[in-house]
């Protein structure tokens, strides 16, 4: 950058034309053998950590609202060199993914599953087979009949990382 904040002045009085800094590039990460296809194809729980993992934290996701699922994804860089990604703040409203069908979380469209399961969490699990959480959704839901019931569903097997986002396949 301090190269670049030298050279420039020169370049414009020697070409005559006007010229502005080149932008910082955005912190990467080097994921190789990671490509797009393959982190788009992936449960996000292999592309993705929690929005405040780090030194001395674990990568758990966080839930806002009772239905925010927060976390941060790899994302491909939009120029080379490829198999190069960053790590993007993301978050899925799990209202759209996921309803209550009499006390029962399932995976529907636009299922708004918040406004009959008042209490709500996440649940992770090491799987050492597959080297990475499986991460439920747990509530507390109303049945048919008006009494509360625990019930969870696995977020892994429908909520994916695309392009560095959050994404949900009901």
């Amino acid at each position: 950058m301090i190269i670049t904040k030298l050279l420039l002045p020169i370049l414009t009085v020697v070409l005559g034309a006007t010229a502005s800094p080149v932008p910082e590039p955005e912190p990467e990460v080097n994921t190789t053998p990671y490509d797009r296809r393959a982190i788009e194809k992936r449960s996000f729980m292999q592309t993705c950590i929690g929005p405040y993992a780090g030194p001395g934290n674990p990568q758990y996701f966080t839930l806002t609202s009772g239905h925010i699922l927060n976390g941060n994804c790899l994302k491909p860089t939009s120029n080379p060199p490829a198999g190069v990604y960053h790590w993007q703040a993301t978050t899925q409203d799990l209202n759209l993914c996921i309803t209550n069908s009499n006390g029962n979380l399932q995976w529907l469209s636009n299922g708004v599953f918040k406004l009959s399961c008042p209490n709500t969490g996440l649940r992770h699990t090491w799987i050492e087979s597959e080297a990475f959480d499986q991460v439920y959704l747990w509530a507390d839901c109303y049945t048919a009949g008006g009494s509360l019931k625990r019930t969870e569903i696995r977020l892994n097997d429908r909520i994916h990382n695309w392009g560095g986002s959050f994404a949900c396949t009901p």
